[in-house]
């Protein structure tokens, strides 16, 4: 455990919610199992998995689900015994585990450290629960993990992400009415170490690629502004330019979403110094018309826009007070604003200056040797209707005090109701990353119903041995048929007054054991049920109903939970999971016995209207009477597993 927690673990979480009314429908899970195998078959996944950590490779094969639970691989353990068979729980096996008896499984304990808060939400009810986690860890070989943490990157920026993107995209398809259409069944919501971060930088570069028509639609309407095609292109290329320029001054190992965003700002914000240059050299063509003073005229819009660009200058260089805060995101984006300012003011006037000159020289003799259509689309006439637009303004303002005060109040009170709305909105204040109908604002609220869990420290039993009621072995689950349909509710009145039937061997009435050992294990009953039984007085009275001349000796041990037992009705395929106890080991001494032989049986009893078929070696029924027990009711199994979750989770609070 000491050796994990020195490595760097790498995490993926994976909500699921199914679209129907409960996770526990076969559809959906087969549904879930087919999206992890295709993880889990990813080149990167395996070469990750098996390169990592070895005593941590259980998080990533076969991972923390609860898919390897519902489909274990099945391995037969004898070729005579239908019920001896051994579960590897893995998620490839071809048959499906029915839900009561993984759901016993887990409330019993028998897969620490997996339980119900590793997979379920905390308001989970076995009845009606639609949501479900899996946990995918990645654990490095070493304590330095950063090549290793490299290496994961690679791998969900070209194979990870793509597979969940996909699968998130095609479970919020709409439902096709066809009967024979592949409509998805489950909503996937994920998140985890890198692969949050890059899905944020993948959504960034995306838009990015939206601005493009941005940049188009900038340099058309400087060109009908600056009235110069070659000013409108060098305009654009000097922001961009000045964008790069502070990205590479300034030695970030990771480009995060301030940054973006300050490309943005730029974008919308970096030709203003350009055009009012580009204005301040048009006016002066007036005062300076000749070629002979244009060293002048070029010394006084330096000037003139020293002067204006001062205030920028320092705006940048104040930018850069952010660099003290203590949050990274204020860094980075005072860093950038105050580098791309200064950038931006030190390209205008090592290259947009002389690019004003080369526009007045060379441009004016381009326009007298090419055609008139190249001619104005290199210097454009079209000028917009300022006057017009101006004179319309000044028509719609108020001519009186009156209308002035009227509007005052009218726009204060606007201002006032967007603050309250403000105000009174459900929000942490925060703008969002992104938008309300993304996978990481939707899924929120149901990653949050989740107990916050880690990766496992400790793998869990990855198999389990299955076997008979009647079979002394420590198993998992025990497991028989049962030609009682257990769809069929059984309502036996012999159940009132604690009668069970029970199956011992026939060599139990052979005369040659003169010391009797019998283990009881009973079927149906819990064990707070039988806590008040006197089970030496009773079962003496139990073997006398079988063969004279038994006299009990004592009682060893206590009553104990033994793993649950499953019958199953083959024709209809229904299960029911019944608690199985195992009864202290009654000693007795035979009356009548004609040698001094140690014997010892195995007998199982069934109190709650349901047994197995066949029980091999068992082959002598009889009854069992005491007072004082009650039967289970219908819905034992769901309350037996309520309150084991109940008691999971006050542990965990």
């Amino acid at each position: 455990v000491s050796q994990l927690n020195d490595r760097k673990t790498l995490e993926l979480h994976v909500y699921y919610e199914v679209k129907g009314t409960t996770v526990f429908e076969e559809s959906p899970l087969r549904e879930i199992l087919a999206f992890e195998q295709s993880l889990r078959r990813l080149s990167g996944w395996q070469r990750l998995c098996s390169g990592g950590e070895a005593t941590a490779s259980f998080r990533c094969e076969p991972a923390e689900s609860f898919l390897n639970y519902e489909w274990p691989e099945l391995t037969a353990l004898s070729d005579e015994v239908y019920n001896f068979f051994n579960l590897t729980f893995n998620g490839l096996g071809s048959e499906f585990n029915p839900f009561s008896a993984t759901m016993a499984y887990l409330s019993e304990g028998r897969a620490t450290p997996h339980d119900f808060n590793q997979f379920f939400p905390q308001d989970f009810d076995i009845s009606s629960t639609k949501r479900l986690r899996s946990i995918f860890s990645f654990t490095a070989p070493d304590v330095d993990g950063n090549s290793y943490e490299g290496e994961y990157a690679e791998f969900v920026a070209e194979e990870l992400y793509p597979e969940l993107l996909n699968a998130l995209t095609r479970a919020l398809e709409e439902p096709s009415a066809d009967l024979w259409a592949n409509n998805k069944e489950v909503n996937i919501y994920f998140r985890g170490d890198v692969i949050s971060d890059y899905e944020v930088r993948y959504i960034l570069r995306n838009d990015l690629k939206k601005s493009i028509g941005a940049l188009v639609l900038m340099v058309f309407i400087l060109w009908l502004v600056l009235h110069s095609a070659l000013l409108a292109v060098v305009t654009v290329a000097l922001v961009v330019s000045a964008l790069a320029f502070a990205y590479i001054c300034i030695p970030l190992s990771e480009v995060g979403v301030t940054s973006f965003l300050v490309m943005f700002l730029a974008l919308g914000l970096g030709t203003d110094g350009f055009m009012h240059c580009s204005t301040l050299w048009r006016t002066s063509h007036a005062s300076y018309p000749s070629a002979a003073q244009a060293p002048e005229r070029v010394r006084r819009l330096f000037v003139a826009m020293s002067v204006h660009s001062l205030p920028e200058m320092f705006s940048g260089v104040a930018y850069l007070i952010h660099l003290g805060s203590s949050m990274r995101p204020i860094q980075e984006f005072g860093l950038f604003m105050g580098a791309m300012m200064i950038s931006s003011n030190l390209l205008l006037y090592t290259i947009f200056i002389p690019t004003l000159l080369l526009n007045d020289r060379g441009v004016a003799r381009c326009k007298r040797r090419a055609p008139q259509c190249v001619a104005d689309a290199l210097t454009p006439k079209w000028m917009p209707p300022w006057r017009v637009i101006a004179r319309c303004c000044l028509r719609g303002m108020p001519k009186s005090r009156q209308r002035l005060i009227v509007t005052g109040i009218l726009a204060g009170g606007c201002l006032i109701s967007a603050m309250l709305v403000a105000y009174s909105r459900d929000s942490s204040g925060l703008l969002e990353l992104f938008t309300p109908d993304h996978q990481r604002i939707v899924g929120r609220t149901l990653a949050e119903s989740f107990w916050p869990v880690q990766a496992a420290h400790l793998q869990s039993a990855g198999s389990t041995t299955v076997c008979g009621p009647h079979q002394d072995l420590d198993c998992g689950l025990h497991w028989c048929e049962s030609s009682v349909d257990a769809t069929i509710p059984v309502h036996d009145s012999t159940l009132d007054s604690g009668t069970c039937q029970c199956h011992l061997s026939s060599d139990f009435e052979s005369s040659e054991c003169g010391t009797l050992f019998v283990k009881t294990r009973v079927a149906g009953i819990s064990v707070d049920q039988l806590e008040t039984v006197d089970w030496g007085s009773t079962w003496e009275a139990h073997a006398s109903s079988i063969k004279d001349g038994v006299q009990v000796e004592g009682t060893m041990g206590e009553i104990t939970s033994l793993a649950s037992v499953v019958f199953e009705h083959w024709e209809s395929g229904a299960t029911e999971v019944q608690p199985l106890v195992q009864m202290p080991m009654v000693e007795a001494t035979q009356l009548t016995a004609t040698s001094n032989a140690n014997c010892t049986f195995i007998e199982v009893c069934f109190c709650d209207g349901r047994q197995c078929d066949t029980i091999d070696g068992l082959d002598m029924s009889h009854t069992l009477s005491w007072s004082g027990t009650r039967r289970l009711t219908d819905s034992s199994v769901k309350r037996r597993l309520s309150e084991e979750w109940k008691q999971s989770r006050d542990e965990v609070v």
